[in-house]
């Protein structure tokens, strides 16, 4: 392969730049993965990073189109799986999206990047869309945590029975308002056990 066609395919580090992965080892490292706040309905949330910094900067633009973050997205959403250690085995759920979110970006940004985060984590566990949307939902953007609250409520529907430990992924939990309306169904089809995986939140209060 000549020096030009190894340029073109190699991957370049999505933080710093640097040619040989989608997301380097150095900057992997320095992500700080942490336990989130508490949710209803919720055993505990991962995060792998605060909202900021080139991880803010590059998951804003995977949700405004930009597939070609997924690889260190889904790197990064990894090194939350490392640190929660799931000790049980889990299924996989993906916070779905609006449709007409789907529309705009040309993809459903959660399914994609659980299905690559799935070709990652350890036991390659099964991934299901189990969940969907029911009601149309406002745009959370620019919602209190209490009008939040009310916007997804009875936001989703089920589509099949569960039983065992779920995984939910997301990419930012703020309030917590959609992770814990879609775990609270999830518990109603049958899971024992849901826990929330995402790229960013809010660190537990000590």
């Amino acid at each position: 392969m000549s020096v030009i066609k190894e340029l073109v395919f190699t991957p370049t580090c999505l933080a710093c730049g640097l040619l040989g992965a989608h997301l380097c080892g150095t900057c992997e490292l320095e992500l700080n993965p942490f336990i989130g706040k508490p949710l209803q309905n919720v055993s505990a949330i991962f995060c792998a990073s605060k909202y900021e910094g080139w991880i803010r900067e590059k998951l804003i633009e995977f949700k405004n189109g930009r597939a070609q973050n997924v690889p260190a997205l889904a790197a990064a959403l990894t090194v939350a799986f490392d640190f929660a250690n799931f000790t049980n085995s889990y299924t996989l759920v993906p916070i779905p999206s609006a449709s007409e979110k789907i529309m705009e970006r040309g993809f459903d940004s959660i399914s994609i990047l659980g299905k690559e985060v799935s070709k990652r984590v350890e036991s390659a566990p099964e991934l299901t869309a189990a969940l969907f949307l029911k009601s149309q939902v406002r745009d959370q953007v620019g919602l209190t945590a209490a009008e939040r609250k009310v916007n997804m409520a009875q936001a989703f529907g089920i589509r099949q029975k569960l039983d065992g430990d779920i995984v939910l992924i997301d990419d930012v939990i703020t309030t917590g308002a959609t992770m814990s309306s879609a775990a609270r169904i999830l518990r109603i089809a049958g899971a024992q056990r849901v826990f929330g995986i995402a790229l960013c939140g809010s660190p537990k209060s000590r």
